[in-house]
């Protein structure tokens, strides 16, 4: 195996960013274990990394780490009962009336189902009588 065109390939950057596949990380690390020299690239790789990150980072607001280092403080159950949102209680309000349908209502809808009926049937027979 050619290791320079396997170190210039860029899996072995892929594998460090965790951006390779499972099988391709399975392939890195069975050929880190039989070759030195790629355990060490990958070594070289994750200090590369690591040092653009510290040059290159971002520092948050003095505000944002103190409420972090707050939350990360506080115990396991403070922090789980701070996202669970409280459930509000609605109250159903009943107007004493039960539900009735109302005739008219029924009237309407057998009006309308029998227009679109109508209109089906028209275009229907529009279209037999264009195929004669």
């Amino acid at each position: 195996m050619d290791l320079k065109a396997y170190i210039t390939s860029g899996m072995l950057e892929l594998y460090v960013l965790g951006l390779a596949s499972e099988k391709e990380s399975r392939e890195v690390e069975r050929l880190a274990e039989e070759h030195p020299e790629l355990k060490k690239e990958i070594s070289t790789i994750r200090k590369a990394l690591d040092e653009y990150a510290k040059l290159h980072g971002v520092h948050p607001p003095e505000e944002v780490r103190a409420a972090l280092d707050k939350r990360l403080d506080a115990p396991p159950e403070a922090d789980a009962a701070a996202r669970v949102p409280k459930a509000e209680k609605k109250k159903v309000r009943s107007t004493g009336k039960p539900f009735v349908v109302q005739w008219s209502h029924m009237v309407l809808l057998a009006a309308v189902l029998m227009a679109v009926a109508a209109i089906g049937m028209g275009v229907l027979a529009f279209d037999y009588s264009d195929r004669l």
